[in-house]
């Protein structure tokens, strides 16, 4: 009996770890930055939280900054603080700096970095219903594009 047990504990490790093995580096990726995400996610009010959603579905860049001009000028007080928590994403000793670090040294030496991995990362994102994550995941985007364009 205790062999039985034994041998079906080792067979669920082992498809376990196969699973995990079959897992795309894009996905594994994917719920690491939306983990990071959660840092930002959870000390920003809800409301804030749904302007940085509508990044994603916006139809223009105007409706996006409407959305947020008018979010600003109708709580001046609540958009300072979460906007002090945006402001904390680039902060050298912050959490979610910390936590993007860890995860960009454990990707290291791959190709995450790569057009063609950013657009799977972010099909990713909308797999895993993480679209808070893709939404920052995309103002990064921007913001890494215009400062090439800007070094040209």
């Amino acid at each position: 009996m205790k062999k039985t047990i034994l041998t079906l504990a080792f067979a669920v490790a082992c498809l376990f770890n196969s699973s995990l093995n079959a897992q795309s580096l894009e996905s594994r990726a994917a719920a690491n930055i939306c983990e990071c995400s959660h840092i930002i996610e959870n000390n920003v009010s809800p409301a804030f939280r749904e302007i940085i959603r509508y990044k994603l579905i916006a139809e223009t860049q105007q409706d996006f900054d409407n959305a947020m001009l008018t979010y600003v000028t109708n709580n001046p007080d609540q958009a300072a603080k979460d906007m002090l928590w945006m402001q904390s994403m680039s902060d050298d000793n912050g959490q979610f700096l910390r936590c993007i670090s860890k995860m960009e040294m454990q990707y290291d030496n791959t190709e995450l970095d790569t057009p063609e991995m950013y657009n799977s990362i972010m099909v990713e994102l909308y797999e895993i219903e993480c679209d808070f994550a893709a939404a920052l995941f995309l103002f990064g985007a921007e913001v890494q594009e215009a400062e090439v364009t800007e070094g040209e």
